[in-house]
């Protein structure tokens, strides 16, 4: 039996399951030779004993192997490193079409996953679900899925064309491991914990004396939900408001054009106005994107009149998006770096056993002191 094997011992306090353990290790031994390419590994009940692991826990193990075409099972035999390592093949499928500036979030998600996947050894291809090559792409994913080239499918921001997937209205949907990620409503594996931005959102605001807030969110954002209104009334908001800003959906010029921090400005540059004949002036405003932020603060700027305390702001961005806004700006701020390590954590633990059901993981953030 390899050293490597006899050497090798489990980590039980170290966070990662044993299986994902046992499959790193083994992967890295083969990919650096330690066990050579044709070389029968020891049988199941052997390494059980060996390393004092559920059979079971081995087998997903194992399982992961498999799929990424470094170990191969030969019935009556035994399972055999494989000889020739060929790369296996990590479908990353977007939703928003990656050349709209809006789409700015999703570049660095795609970006922050190609890393993590090619570290691990294997092969990215990239699927757009809108936009110019959207057809093209499409046709390049029925055409991968029929040669089983992949060893999972990472859907971002793409519950459309996921639902298709889960429907079977792609070949072989069931014989590959997937995890998505994106808004709460889509019920993905992933997603940022909105509640938690609105709690810590509001929390801060009243700890810096705010009385009356206003929310600037997407329609995906809802901050009207049982939480938010316990909060409110826990802490006594004296009054508040909501701008709901709504995407347009489907094909078009419309879609295309849509640009938050543009439409943001407008909405408040006719919102601000109303608010004074109302007698309303909001003394804290959160914001749900960062590019609304933008919109957002320009209008503020523009037109709060001279004189008027300018209102605290929050907005929920993420650490590797800076943003510079027309006046200071506290951020609610996600790790787009843990979103991908997450999602590739979640495709191994689903690659090792397929029917096992993960509840979603929500993706929390800190909020970061004010800046401009």
């Amino acid at each position: 039996m390899s050293s490597v094997l006899t050497s090798f011992q489990l980590t039980p306090d170290s966070g990662t399951p044993d299986y994902l353990q046992i499959a790193r290790k083994l992967e890295e031994a083969i990919r650096t030779g330690a066990i050579a390419e044709g070389e029968r590994l020891p049988p199941t009940t052997e390494l059980v004993d060996l390393w004092r692991v559920n059979i079971t826990r081995l087998q997903r193990a194992m399982n992961i192997l498999v799929r990424q075409g470094l170990l191969q099972r030969h019935p009556g035999r035994g399972t055999f490193v494989t000889s020739h390592l060929i790369p296996p093949l990590v479908g990353i499928l977007v939703g928003p079409d990656m050349e709209l500036e809006a789409s700015h979030f999703h570049r660095v998600t795609v970006g922050r996953l190609r890393r993590v996947i090619q570290a691990a050894g294997l092969k990215v291809r990239v699927y757009e679900s809108d936009g110019d090559k959207a057809r093209r792409d499409w046709d390049d994913l029925q055409f991968d899925l029929r040669q089983h080239r992949f060893n999972g499918l990472i859907f971002v921001s793409a519950s459309q064309l996921r639902t298709e997937y889960a429907e079977e209205r792609l070949p072989f949907s069931k014989s590959v491991p997937t995890v998505s990620f994106g808004a709460w409503d889509s019920q993905p594996d992933l997603c940022i914990d909105v509640n938690d931005f609105y709690e810590k959102s509001i929390t801060w605001l009243h700890g810096e004396g705010c009385r009356k807030l206003a929310w600037v969110h997407l329609s995906y954002l809802l901050p009207d939900s049982p939480i938010h209104q316990m909060r409110q009334a826990q802490i006594g908001l004296d009054d508040h408001a909501v701008i709901q800003l709504i995407p347009p959906t489907g094909q078009g010029e419309s879609e295309r054009s849509f640009v938050p921090d543009r439409l943001a400005y407008q909405m408040m540059m006719e919102r601000i106005p109303q608010w004074r004949k109302r007698r309303f002036l909001p003394d804290g405003i959160i914001v749900g994107d960062d590019m609304m932020a933008r919109g957002v603060a320009t209008a503020i700027r523009e037109a709060w009149r001279p004189g008027t305390p300018l209102p605290k702001m929050i907005v929920l961005g993420s650490r590797e998006l800076p943003h510079f806004y027309a006046i200071p700006m506290a951020r609610y701020q996600v790790s787009i770096a843990k979103i991908a390590r997450r999602l590739y954590h979640r495709l191994e633990v689903r690659a090792a056993a397929m029917n096992e059901t993960l509840p979603m993981e929500p993706i929390r953030g800190e909020i970061v002191a004010p800046f401009q």
